[in-house]
């Protein structure tokens, strides 16, 4: 628990470091004109990145570290909650190197310490991961808990509905007789209902622009052959995640070929879905890299599983990305004014792509 204190402290200082030295990015900047105007629902996102925003400035300001101030604490805590799932899957040791492996990923090192909505739906991903676990085990209060989770995700962003199809899944395998004669198991339906119904309500009421956005809207690039789409996205994958990619996707396929075991049969429900799916986006060259996080971060356990060396590899992997952030950090404070500070309080910004 010591080194996971460490590593995740270590992280955190230099992510707030990194947060503080870089101006906010065009999407950031939009996000920020959301909070101004708090709303169940804009054209591309869920609330949650809005409110969490409006949240961070009327407790810290307007700076662009305060902006970034709650989704900084989130992107801190989702490596010990992916450790404590790992945990109650596996033990203590795959935890401590799942946490490690996810810390030293490129997309999360740098990439957490900017307001995206990806940064909530990580966090909400890894905690469902636990408490899905616990309420299939379990059942009571935890399906309580997994609902009102599962719903926070949704709330983050749409993406998060492969976590309700995971849960589903790993449920509808199970003995799943047992949870329909528990009170707990309908309650916590309810609560997730309860929790996005006003989501729902906006895109009743503005004719569905959120989804809309998010089924029909445009390529991230333009389209070219299958071939050539998808040898685009995976350099995206590399760049985004690192050569450990390549692991997080063949542990994702056996645990595919684990089925019958009831922890492999958890990790792959909760990330073969968004994987594939990502994958299918691929194709019509509309996959954006960062799409494809959750699936890595329920894969991380699988992988300190099924090859528990590459925790040496992860802590270096980890090492390496604090001395990036370490070099960023000092580019960006050597940079001068004009070229570094672009600050959207003095003129309205303008969007270039939703992340």
């Amino acid at each position: 628990m010591r080194l996971l204190a460490a590593a995740v402290a270590a992280s955190a200082l230099l992510r707030i470091a990194l947060a503080a030295s870089l101006p906010l990015a065009d999407d950031e900047a939009y996000y920020w004109l959301w909070s101004l105007h708090l709303a169940w629902g804009y054209p591309e996102h869920p609330p949650m990145i809005a409110a969490l925003i409006a949240l961070a400035t009327r407790a810290f300001g307007d700076s662009p570290l305060a902006i970034r101030g709650v989704t900084l604490l989130l992107a801190s805590a989702t490596p010990p909650l992916l450790y404590i799932a790992a945990r109650s899957l596996f033990n203590h040791a795959t935890g401590l190197r799942a946490a490690i492996l996810i810390m030293g990923l490129p997309a999360v090192a740098l990439g957490s310490a900017f307001a995206f909505p990806d940064i909530p739906l990580m966090f909400f991903w890894a905690l469902g991961l636990w408490t899905g676990w616990r309420a299939l085990q379990g059942g009571g209060w935890w399906w309580v808990a997994t609902g009102a989770v599962t719903a926070m995700a949704i709330l983050s962003k749409l993406t998060a509905l492969f976590l309700v199809l995971g849960l589903a899944g790993a449920w509808a395998v199970g003995p799943w007789r047992r949870s329909l004669r528990d009170p707990g198991w309908y309650l916590g339906v309810v609560v997730g209902a309860a929790l996005i119904s006003p989501m729902v309500g906006w895109n009743l009421a503005h004719e569905w622009a959120m989804a809309g956005t998010v089924l029909y809207g445009p390529p991230l690039i333009l389209p070219r052959s299958i071939t050539e789409n998808l040898l685009l996205f995976a350099a995206g994958q590399l760049t985004y995640y690192g050569p450990a990619v390549l692991l997080l996707i063949i542990s994702i396929a056996i645990a595919v070929r684990r089925f019958r075991d009831p922890a492999w049969r958890y990790l792959a429900w909760m990330s073969a879905p968004i994987l594939l799916a990502v994958l299918a986006s691929a194709v019509g060259a509309r996959a954006k890299p960062h799409w494809s996080g959750p699936a890595y971060l329920v894969a991380a356990v699988a992988e300190t599983v099924l090859w528990p060396a590459t925790s040496i590899t992860s802590a270096g992997a980890f090492v390496a990305m604090l001395k990036i952030d370490v070099s960023v950090i000092r580019y960006a404070s050597s940079s001068s004014e004009s070229r570094v500070r672009r600050s959207v309080m003095s003129s309205q910004p303008t969007r270039v792509r939703s992340w």
